[in-house]
């Protein structure tokens, strides 16, 4: 079963138990980056200024 957590205030699945983040390669101009805890989201978010929400992208 997939772990739910938040990424962004985004519900979202990692694919394994033990990690704590992922990272996905998307239409070969993004990276998408989940991670388990919240705080360590809020500061990857707070260190990258071009990172975007995912809920704001436009799809």
């Amino acid at each position: 079963m997939l772990k739910e957590t938040t990424t962004f205030g985004i519900k979202t699945n990692l694919k394994l138990k033990t990690q704590f983040f992922e990272i996905t390669a998307w239409d070969s101009s993004y990276t998408i980056m989940k991670f388990k805890d919240a705080e360590i989201s809020e500061k990857f978010k707070n260190h990258f200024d071009e990172a975007i929400e995912l809920d704001k992208y436009k799809f």
